[in-house]
């Protein structure tokens, strides 16, 4: 007997079949390397490994994230954002788009959380959130691969500030600094 499927899970399937043409549409139009995911490894090959404080960019990234994807692997959990996003090697100038991509954290996290949150209605309170970064990687001779990436902003997420409400009111309760 068929299972049925769930209006998350038929939108969520609608949503790839989109993005599916819109990967291939964008392909055509560019000079790309079109890949199933974009990874770092994917774009860089080796990720370089830089002396202790230095840091070395990598690519930028753009995107428009629309969900999320989660599994088990060999090496454990994964999760990688859904949509449709396009690398460019800084190094190579080499382009690559794909409807998965694998972002390093903590922004990944940021932007699932942000797409998982729901209203009252329990209706997502974002459809979709636009991204654009240089990531890049800092030496940190304490760390097991020597380095651990750092993701800058080109231009800021469209994502809302989940703390802002809090801040304002922590900050509301602290006492005037004073003249001393």
């Amino acid at each position: 007997m068929p299972t049925k499927k769930s209006v998350n899970e038929t939108v969520n399937e609608i949503a790839d079949e989109i993005v599916d043409e819109i990967v291939k549409e964008t392909a055509q139009r560019m000079p790309s390397t079109v890949l199933k995911k974009i990874t770092s490894k994917a774009i860089m090959g080796k990720i370089p490994r830089p002396e202790d404080g230095e840091i070395i960019d990598l690519y930028t990234v753009i995107g428009k994230a629309t969900g999320f994807k989660t599994g088990e692997s060999n090496y454990g959990a994964w999760a990688g954002l859904t949509g449709i996003f396009e690398a460019i090697n800084i190094e190579t100038g080499q382009v690559f788009v794909s409807p998965i991509f694998f972002m390093v954290e903590p922004m990944q996290g940021f932007i699932i959380a942000e797409l998982s949150a729901k209203g009252e209605d329990d209706k997502p309170l974002k459809k979709e959130i636009d991204f654009s970064y240089v990531i890049s990687v800092r030496g940190v001779a304490a760390t097991a691969t020597g380095y651990e990436y750092v993701a800058r902003a080109i231009q800021e997420p469209n994502t809302t500030d989940p703390l802002a409400a809090l801040r304002g009111g922590a900050l509301a309760a602290l006492p005037a600094p004073s003249a001393d």
